[in-house]
């Protein structure tokens, strides 16, 4: 059976560490459709991303599964993934560069307070 997929279009501010550039409009794919199928996973760690959410992710992209969805989806964007629902997104706070966990219960990278903090980690992590 086909896995039934939460999609919602962002536009990329800055991407930290990819080619993605700003302005760029990406599609983020979470399981379960928000509706009838709600994935525990996506619950648990702060529940599903929404329309005007501003929200730091790690994201997973697998260029040879894109060729493949284009060849039989012409014009249409294989969705890129959450690295982890739980420990993959926060949260930006209002319009300023302070971040929030999305699941709060997230020990990874618990001292990033802001945008700058989560820079300073990937250099150190490469």
């Amino acid at each position: 059976p086909v896995q039934k997929a939460y999609v919602l279009t962002l536009k990329v501010e800055e991407d930290l560490k990819g080619t993605l550039q700003k302005g760029d409009r990406i599609p983020i794919a979470q399981e379960g459709d928000n509706e009838t199928i709600v994935c525990t996973n996506v619950r648990d760690s702060g529940g599903y991303l929404e329309k005007g959410d501003r929200v730091l992710l790690f994201l997973a992209y697998n260029a040879e599964e894109t060729e493949r969805f284009q060849e039989t989806n012409p014009g249409k964007l294989l969705p890129y993934t959450i690295i982890s629902e739980y420990q993959g997104q926060l949260l930006f706070r209002g319009n300023s560069d302070t971040l929030t966990w999305k699941n709060p219960k997230n020990d990874w990278a618990r001292d990033c307070k802001t945008l700058d903090d989560v820079r300073a980690l990937l250099e150190t992590v490469g």
